[in-house]
């Protein structure tokens, strides 16, 4: 029993960190960032608890949908990756003078994209379909890497030094 209540305890600490990590980003990056004027005090505290409950609503809904036929590390690999893209964003926009907010934004949905389109296709395809799950990774930052300076490159304000 207390070994269950401490295993209890450690998963509710990192789960709602993660609540919060999230929800502060989604909140003040994607969400405030794109907005035309600052939000209130109160305005931003009520659309933080809305997208804290989305994010549980949407992680309750995957956990009753979601049926695990792989591996922990696989499954841990391909939902991993999904967080890279962020880093991607980050190290992008922060040091490279060209980088945009919409390449960005593609950097980050073609590292949530493909790990999803490939745990679809090991579903649908039960059996048949068995790829490294190190090349899917691989290929999915190495995709993300080029997108995002494909993207930057032609949405980039700055003008091409001769």
């Amino acid at each position: 029993g207390l070994a269950l209540a401490g295993f209890v305890a450690a998963f509710i600490s990192t789960v709602d960190s993660y609540f919060l990590c999230w929800s502060a980003t989604i909140t003040n990056d994607l969400i405030g960032a794109n907005l035309k004027k600052a939000l209130s005090h109160k305005a931003h505290i009520k659309l933080f608890r809305i997208v804290v409950a989305g994010i549980a609503v949407f992680l309750w809904l995957f956990g009753v949908v979601y049926k695990p036929t792989e591996s922990i590390l696989e499954f841990l690999v391909l939902t991993g990756v999904m967080f890279q893209g962020v880093g991607i964003a980050l190290l992008g926009g922060m040091y490279w003078k060209r980088g945009t907010t919409a390449a960005a934004y593609t950097a980050i949905a073609i590292m949530c994209i493909v790990p999803l389109i490939d745990l679809f296709l090991r579903r649908i395809f039960e059996g048949s379909y068995k790829p490294n799950t190190g090349h899917i990774m691989f290929f999915t930052i190495c995709s993300s890497i080029v997108i995002y300076v494909l993207v930057s490159l032609l949405t980039s304000k700055q003008k091409r030094s001769k």
